[in-house]
């Protein structure tokens, strides 16, 4: 039978707010869940670092300043990955590269295990990135958004012109050693998200979040999961922040309404067919074991 893995990635940041309001909020909303479907309902938590051109700005990294709170989750069954940030090098270019490794041997210094997951801060993943995080050891990345983005002229991103992201079909790829878009041998597979979460902040009939994606969320889903049958596995990857659950200044109330429409998502997908709620590392696994050794003629 075949499987659709439906993951909720963190991209773990914030102020202490978000961090003491928002992720409570959401761990909540999970245990709701799991308490009325019988089922784990397991997060991935890449968790975040800091640099800055300025030497008299520093940041503690997410697992310096909250380190307790993701170790009791890693020990309930979540995965603990890494979202380093950053800065722009002489071109006004983001890049993430030079910090990588610094930052994965900081999280396991800090008792966590060696990650297997990662998404660079801001999506700057380019290949000389790929080939960072295959030398240090990674197997999964979740980073690649296609397209261009460039704020106050530094460029955030920017991937060669390329069809691979589907707007509905964002499907997991082994990613190629010399453009970040394409298929190839490289040690590192890509996840392409398919959904925020903050899409649920909007009725099905209001305008899209992202332009890149097509067809309100739950729509986007169910059309993957009818088409599940195409390929053994599939992964259907939702990435939030810890904020998104709050409503923006000044209340910082509980972002109600996309909660409960999310929270209602998740216990219906429970009870269709095929349908496993997965870490991404768990998910990409299954996917390459079952689904890329068939493609390439291997035995599954």
């Amino acid at each position: 039978m075949s499987t659709i893995h439906f993951c909720l990635l963190c991209h773990t940041e914030g102020t202490a707010d978000d961090f003491t309001i928002g992720l409570p909020a959401m761990l909540k909303l999970r245990e709701r869940v799991e308490r009325q479907t019988g089922r784990k309902v397991p997060f991935t938590w890449t968790l975040g670092t800091y640099h800055f051109n300025d030497p008299e700005k520093n940041q503690l990294s997410v697992f310096d300043e909250y380190g307790e709170i993701f170790k009791e989750l890693l020990e309930r069954g979540d995965e603990i990955g890494l979202h380093p940030h950053g800065i722009p090098d002489e071109n006004c270019v983001m890049k993430i590269d030079p910090f990588i490794s610094a930052d994965t041997k900081a999280l396991q210094d800090a008792g966590f295990p060696k990650p297997n997951t990662i998404v660079v801060g801001t999506w700057s993943l380019y290949p000389s990135t790929v080939q960072i995080i295959e030398q240090e050891g990674y197997h999964v990345d979740s980073s690649v958004a296609g397209g261009k983005q460039v704020q106050d002229g530094i460029v955030i991103y920017e991937y060669p012109p390329d069809d691979t992201l589907h707007a509905v079909w964002r499907r997991p790829y082994r990613i190629a050693r010399d453009n970040v878009l394409r298929s190839g041998d490289s040690g590192v597979i890509e996840v392409p998200i398919s959904g925020h979460v903050t899409e649920f902040g909007r009725g099905e009939e209001e305008e899209l979040v992202w332009e890149f994606f097509e067809h309100y969320i739950t729509k986007r889903f169910k059309m993957r999961w009818e088409r599940r049958e195409e390929i053994p596995v599939d992964v259907f990857e939702v990435f939030w922040h810890p904020s998104e659950a709050i409503e923006n200044w000044p209340s910082r109330n509980l972002n109600t309404p996309m909660l409960e429409r999310f929270e209602k998502f998740l216990l219906q997908i429970s009870t269709w067919e095929g349908v496993q709620f997965s870490t991404v590392y768990d998910a990409t696994m299954d996917w390459n074991h079952r689904t890329e050794d068939v493609l390439s003629g291997k035995s599954a």
